[in-house]
Order: structure tokens, then C-alpha cells, then sequence
């Protein structure tokens, strides 16, 4: 009887801790996050580990286990500088200059758990966010040094990212070959604008790239997937990836040129379906998966702030946070199987719910 007892107050218990756990909302949220990717996501030299557990074998990415990320480490570079976390962000900028980056602005697109570089290409989305977070912590922080290594970084771009009309998604230093394709969601027109002011990006090239943002056709209601420098043939993917649909919308929105077509879609798969799919079909546009994915719901967010659409901001929100770890071992941790997840469905989420929390969309 009394073991009885004992198991039945234990349930409630447990029950209550998961409901005020959820209740106590963004605050708390955010912090296990960020404690989660501190406890199993970073690297004993402080880069950012790619996955929970350490493997061999290549995902689909071309990225293994604990190996790190120039695009991780951007992410969490904004995060810091949005979260007003000079602590952080002087660690990342420590990490970002003694494991990512050269002596003449070259960053490593991909580093091991140790933090040796084994590639010899770097990747323009990455290095532009990591720009961004730079130029803003500079001015946040008033640190000189900041804005010094990201004119640095800058310079290197402009020599080496450049076709005759638009900066491309990769240089390649082995071959001495920078890539012939511009991939649209990574035209990330906030980073591009401060280059511009710093005079790092040709007039040309930054109206160029601009432009192919605005004017972008949508075909069946989705995004162009990438452009072709030499050619300028717009290539669409058959299946469509929503991260990479919702970052050129974002960054459409920012320049102030949103579609209400894209618009519409998101709204009514989230308003009918309670969810966004990780990819459609381009024909049908009806979804090809059933994997769903915090980042895209994190990407999501900032796109309906962008907006001003608070309700789909908070849709998108709720929705996410279903993927989240509210108890135990991995508490504030994003979609955890088996003991492990993917950072960049960790660091989105994280930035999404600081950027809510400024704008007092959160209680």
C-alpha cells in the first residue's frame, strides 16, 4: 500500500515538474539551451561540436561527429551579440582566431574535434554571418579589434569570392578555384549591407546580388534554389528544402520585398497542419517528408518578426519548443534521439527565442 503511494505522489510530481517547466517559459528555456550546448555540445577547446556522439562515417553533409562548423560557430557569435553576452562572444572570437581563421581572412569551413583544418574551402554564408556578428559586436562592445578582423575577412572576400557580376558560395585554395554557383539563401542582405558600408563589396557586385534577392521568380510559389555565374541560368530544385526557402524569404522581408505567395503557403501549412515539413515537392506542393525541424521553425520565427506577424511568430514558436527537452539528462536540448542531435537545430532555436524575448513577444 505504501509503495503504492510512494509511486503514485513520484507520477505527480514528475507531472508538475514537466507542466512548470514548460510554464516558466522563454527565460528558462534559454538558459538550458545554452547550458545544453556548454555540457555535450562543445569541444574541450571550445569549437562546437556538429553532434552529441563521435562517429567515422560522413552525414549528408559531408560533416562526422564532433567535428565543428564555421556556420556553427557564426550562429552562436549572433547569439551572443543578441543576448548582449560579451563572455561568450569573447570566447567564440578567441575560437574564431586561433582554430577557424588565417592570417589573411581565410575561415575554415570545417575543422576536426582537435581543431585542425582538413579542407582547404571556406563557405560565403558562414563567413558573412560571422562578418555580421563581428561588425555588430564592434559596436555593441565598442572593441576595436572586432570590426579590424572583420574587415580582414571582408578583404579576403573581395578577392577571392568574385566573378565578374556576384560573389559566389565557395573559395576553393587548393585549386585556387572559387565556385561558379550562387546558392540564393545565401545572399544574407543584413551582413552584405555592412560590407558595403565598409566599402568591402564593389557597388556592382552588392547591387547585383541584391537585385537577384528582389526580383527572384518563384515558380509554383517557391524559391529559386541557386544561380549559375556564367550562364545565369536560375536552377529550382524538384524538392524543395523549407530552411532554404525561409532564409530567402527572411532575407526578401529585410530588404522589404516579402511574397505574399510564400507568405500564404507558410501560413496556411501552419494555421491547417499545425507544422512545416523539412521539404515539398516543387509540383505539388504537398510535403515529400515527415521530418520537421526546429531550425526551420527557428528560421521561421525571425521570418514572421520580419513580418511583424506575431501570431505566426508565436505558431511557429510553440511548435518548436515541442521538439525541446524539458526534463532530465538533456534539459533544453533540441530534437535528442538516442542520445544525440545536430547543433544547428540547437544554436536556431536558441537565436529565434532571444530575438523573441527583445521584442517582448514572449511572457
Amino acid at each position: 500500500m505504501k509503495k503504492t503511494i510512494m509511486i503514485s505522489l513520484l507520477i505527480i510530481v514528475v507531472i508538475n515538474i514537466a507542466f512548470f517547466t514548460k510554464l516558466w517559459g522563454a527565460e528558462a528555456v534559454s538558459k538550458h539551451t545554452e547550458s545544453f550546448i556548454k555540457t555535450f555540445m562543445t569541444n574541450k577547446n571550445g569549437t562546437l561540436a556538429t553532434y552529441i556522439k563521435n562517429a567515422e562515417h560522413l552525414d549528408s553533409d559531408e560533416v562526422r561527429g564532433r567535428e565543428a562548423l564555421s556556420e556553427s560557430l557564426g550562429l552562436w557569435m549572433l547569439y551572443a551579440v543578441e543576448k548582449g553576452d560579451h563572455s561568450i562572444f569573447k570566447e567564440a572570437y578567441h575560437v574564431l582566431e586561433t582554430y577557424f581563421l588565417t592570417d589573411d581572412g581565410f575561415i575554415f569551413w570545417k575543422l576536426t574535434e582537435s581543431g585542425e583544418a582538413e579542407v582547404d574551402t571556406d563557405a560565403l554564408v558562414d563567413n558573412l554571418r560571422i562578418t555580421e556578428a563581428l561588425f555588430k559586436a564592434e559596436e555593441q562592445w565598442n572593441e576595436k579589434k572586432y570590426g579590424e578582423t572583420a574587415i580582414r575577412i571582408g578583404e579576403y572576400m573581395k578577392d577571392y569570392f568574385g566573378t565578374e557580376n556576384i560573389w559566389t558560395d565557395f573559395y576553393d585554395r587548393r585549386h585556387r578555384q572559387t565556385s561558379n554557383v550562387l546558392t540564393y539563401s545565401y545572399i544574407d542582405v543584413e551582413a552584405l549591407k555592412l560590407l558595403k558600408d565598409h566599402q568591402l563589396i564593389p557597388p556592382s557586385t552588392y547591387k547585383q546580388m541584391t537585385s537577384l534577392l528582389t526580383e527572384a521568380e518563384l515558380k509554383n510559389g517557391f524559391y529559386p534554389k541557386s544561380i549559375h555565374a556564367d550562364s545565369n541560368k536560375v536552377s529550382y530544385n524538384n524538392e524543395v528544402n523549407m530552411i532554404d526557402q525561409i532564409l530567402v524569404a527572411l532575407n526578401q522581408a529585410k530588404w522589404g520585398s516579402a511574397s505574399s505567395e510564400f507568405t500564404n503557403f507558410v501560413t496556411e501549412e501552419m494555421t491547417t497542419k499545425g507544422k512545416l515539413y523539412g521539404r515539398y515537392s516543387l509540383e505539388t506542393k504537398a510535403p515529400t517528408v515527415e521530418y520537421e525541424s526546429p531550425a526551420l521553425y527557428g528560421f521561421l520565427i525571425l521570418y514572421a518578426m520580419e513580418l511583424d506577424d506575431k501570431k505566426l511568430a508565436l505558431q511557429a514558436y510553440h511548435r518548436m519548443t515541442d521538439f525541446r527537452e524539458t526534463m532530465f539528462k538533456y534539459k533544453g536540448g533540441y530534437a535528442v534521439s538516442n542520445g544525440d542531435t545536430h547543433i544547428f537545430d540547437n544554436l536556431v532555436p536558441l537565436l529565434a527565442e532571444e530575438l523573441l524575448k527583445k521584442a517582448g513577444w514572449l511572457s
